[in-house]
């Protein structure tokens, strides 16, 4: 059996699902509601939602505007042409 999530607050276990938030990085969260304290929280260590997609590097989103990423040093795609 897993264990309960305890309230980040009050350290209760006595706790109710309460939906779910969209985040950017992290697809969808699941929100708890500690009956003790009533507080809201986000239960750490979940699995990544399935609609999560990985953070875009910069040279990604220079691709996709459709503008070309500067060249690294030390590689060969900057090297001067002799």
């Amino acid at each position: 059996m897993a264990r309960p999530f305890s309230c980040p607050y009050c350290k209760s276990t006595n706790s109710v699902s309460k939906g779910s938030r969209k985040t950017k990085g992290l697809g969808l969260r699941k929100l708890r509601r500690c009956k003790d304290c009533g507080r809201k929280f986000t239960p750490r260590h979940q699995k990544v939602g399935a609609g999560a997609a990985p953070a875009p590097t910069a040279a990604r989103v220079a691709r996709a505007a459709g503008v070309r990423p500067p060249a690294v040093a030390g590689s060969k795609a900057s090297a001067p042409a002799t």
